[in-house]
């Protein structure tokens, strides 16, 4: 066994071989070992995931051949993987964390080589996780990317489940990121410029990040001092996607301006979105809440209040005391225990939605796609279309020619890419 052997092997991707061999040889006298021989047993050490051996054999070659490329790159992957790429199991040593990445990006260039990108935004990450983000320091590392270089192909991967799935690329990362950073440090004008600039570059979004920026813009139209402008692209955006956070922002605006009634239908709609789990509408809950007990409606503020306890019981998250003591209190009030029954409150939800909407009858004239879909014929309209999941009670689809009630709202057609109208709350006239 030789070092040459050993070395030969690497080449060929024989990493395993070649790392028996290179564990014995550097055990018996590793002042053999030249630079080269130091770089490919290094790679071997990196295929079978024993990073910190490897760094210190990149360390020594960093040492004696600074400007030897490759193993700045190998040296560069080696301390991402053990200090800096995220690990949702492992708690992260900051300090230790920035330094390495700071030596990662003055050791490398942004190029696909090397991991000078997925560094600057594993620290993005990490920035972006703090309950406040320090939004100065995160676009100092944002401006770390050169965005002409950066990737506009999405990623294709496979998860462990053997699902294919397509992620972001990094030039819609680098725009997301750059919208969410200048609306953290409340740049306005700015923030519009930049989701416009996004929304024109990129053709198609992933996560719903078209979604999240153009709430980003509305908010910060709003915070320019054009509410009705503002409410007039959140209403847009609530339309097109039914997202529950166009209608969480809706019901803020509609509070400062002091439109109750419009803020209590916001929350409905944001409540019974699927969009969303239950978990992350609490501050929702808590905010409907406090507005419903301005109004004395004590036993649905009760309701709310009660739901965020469980919420937060369920998911093994303290209890508030502030909260808990509110409880208390409504419950004494109000005689009520046990509030917070997600069905009674749906029920509640859907009743502030139709508040509004006028209630039409018709019949049924066309059905879709084995009656998924459909047109009901009003008495007093025109055309409407459905969904058989807006059908409520124990027959989930209809028939042509039965007669129907139902409310209609506004919706949006995707293929048209226009707001049309769409019955919804559809019941069965026996």
């Amino acid at each position: 066994m030789t070092l040459q052997e050993a070395v030969r092997l690497a080449k060929l991707q024989q990493y395993g071989d070649a790392l028996r061999i290179f564990d014995s040889l550097y055990d018996a006298d590793e002042q053999q070992f030249g630079v080269w021989e130091l770089f490919y047993y290094s790679k071997c050490l990196r295929k079978a995931q024993h990073f910190s051996r490897a760094v210190k054999l990149n360390r020594l070659v960093y040492i004696s051949m600074p400007e030897n490329e490759p193993n700045r790159n190998a040296y560069a992957w080696n301390l991402y993987d053990l200090y800096v790429k995220q690990v949702d199991d492992r708690r992260v040593d900051e300090p230790k964390m920035f330094k390495i990445a700071a030596f990662v990006i003055e050791m490398t260039t942004q190029d696909k080589y090397s991991p000078y990108e997925r560094t600057v935004f594993a620290v993005l990450k990490h920035l972006k996780s703090k309950g406040s983000p320090p939004w100065h320091l995160f676009m100092q590392w944002l401006g770390k990317l050169d965005p002409s270089l950066l990737n506009k192909d999405p990623i294709g991967i496979t998860d462990t489940s053997g699902v294919v799935r397509e992620l972001a690329s990094p030039f819609e990362e680098w725009h997301y990121n750059r919208v969410i950073g200048l609306f953290g440090l409340e740049q306005w004008e700015a923030c519009i410029a930049a989701v416009d600039e996004a929304l024109q570059a990129i053709a198609s979004f992933h996560y719903n990040h078209h979604i999240w920026i153009r709430i980003k813009k509305a908010v910060s139209v709003s915070m320019l001092g054009d509410a009705e402008e503002a409410t007039r692209q959140l209403e847009q955006i609530g339309i097109e996607s039914n997202h529950w956070l166009a209608y969480h922002e809706l019901f803020k605006l509609y509070s400062q301006l002091g439109d109750k009634e419009k803020a209590l239908r916001s929350a409905a709609v944001a409540l019974l979105s699927r969009s969303g789990e239950s978990k992350h509408k609490m501050k929702l809950l808590l905010e409907l809440g406090a507005m419903l007990e301005e109004l004395n409606l004590k036993r649905e503020a009760l309701q709310h209040y009660s739901l965020v306890r469980d919420l937060r019981a369920h998911n093994g998250w303290p209890l508030i005391e502030r909260l808990v003591s509110r409880i208390t209190s409504l419950e004494n009030e109000t005689g009520l225990t046990k509030a917070g029954n997600p069905r009674e409150l749906e029920r509640y939800w859907n009743s502030l939605r139709l508040s509004k909407l006028e209630k039409s009858s018709g019949i049924v004239q066309k059905l879709i796609g084995e009656g998924k879909s459909g047109f009901i014929a009003g008495d007093e309209s025109g055309a409407v279309f459905f969904r058989a999941s807006d059908v409520i009670g124990k027959a989930r689809s209809l028939l042509v020619g039965q007669r129907v009630s139902f409310y209609v709202t506004d919706s949006y057609d995707r293929k048209k890419q226009r707001i049309t109208k769409q019955a919804i709350e559809i019941r069965i006239i026996e």
